[in-house]
């Protein structure tokens, strides 16, 4: 048995980071652009258990930043962005795919009518060998890019991967204790949700449930820590001057009795925005 001074942990560390990028278990790849730092494999879906392998990383890589480890690993830009919750610029794309940042450069420092394309606010999406088009917004496909939108069309074309949250489904799985559904704070709560970005709504989802997957049979299967739980919103009489605060164990949301529906928005998209783990502040 070894007596560990702290040698034995970065050991273990290095073993394990290691296997963490094996190819055998098709979870990263070397980015394109330096083939140094590394990104998540788009095809890690073959692995049948990759989504447990991915917490398990996020586990390790928060214990490492506990105890002060260095990990033998470095990730790209726009990874990183996603673990801060930051917002991810075309220009964090140069290492991922720079024939895609490339293009997306091109777009923005000329003008439109000089590229001879028909672009639209759409995208190709190739799923399991099938290709389809996918709105970047309402209508997309109608709505030509111009120079006065281009840049919105490359924001909206950053955040495509996102998931579509459907709230009009999420709202008829959704319990409610000591509040009930005609409750002010609930309506406001459903029309603030709405109004909300796609961005937006996937942080929501995150900040409840702890991920921003969508359940693939819909809300009604949305599971907790003990199986299927649907989301629930509770009462938190403390006050409206607090933010929301969630437990992600039981997809659970504690909202406060606020005096206006401009208020709990506010207090609503800061509380996702800034806690994205589930906790709000005091």
């Amino acid at each position: 048995m070894g007596q560990d001074a702290g040698g034995l942990l970065r050991e273990w560390f290095s073993v394990i980071t290691r296997e963490i990028f094996n190819p055998g278990y098709a979870l990263f790849i070397t980015a394109p652009g330096d083939m140094v730092t590394y990104m998540i494999n788009k095809s890690s879906y073959i692995n049948p258990e990759h989504i447990d392998y991915f917490k398990f990383v996020g586990r390790l890589i928060a214990k490492a930043i506990f105890e002060h480890k260095y990990l033998d690993c470095y990730f790209t830009r726009a990874f990183y962005k996603h673990i801060l919750n930051l917002p991810v610029r075309y220009q964090d794309l140069e290492s991922e795919d720079p024939a895609f940042y490339k293009s997306l450069e091109f777009l923005l420092n000329n003008p439109i009518n000089d590229l001879g394309l028909d672009i639209t606010f759409s995208t190709d999406v190739e799923e399991f060998g099938v290709l389809s088009v996918r709105d970047l917004k309402l209508g997309g496909r109608d709505i030509p890019v111009t120079d006065e939108n281009k840049e919105e069309y490359v924001k909206l074309l950053l955040i495509s991967g996102l998931p579509s949250v459907d709230i009009d489904d999420l709202c008829a799985n959704t319990e409610y204790k000591t509040y009930t559904k005609t409750s002010p704070q609930i309506q406001w709560f459903w029309r603030a949700l709405r109004s909300f970005e796609k961005e937006d709504k996937a942080k929501f989802l995150q900040f409840v449930t702890g991920t921003s997957k969508v359940p693939l049979q819909g809300f009604a299967s949305l599971e907790g820590m003990n199986g299927v739980q649907k989301f629930s919103i509770h009462m938190d009489s403390r006050g409206g001057d607090r933010l929301p605060a969630a437990h992600t164990c039981f997809n659970q949301l504690d909202l406060p009795q606020y005096e206006s529906y401009e208020k709990l928005r506010d207090a609503l998209l800061m509380a996702i925005r800034e806690c994205t783990e589930g906790f709000g502040f005091a």
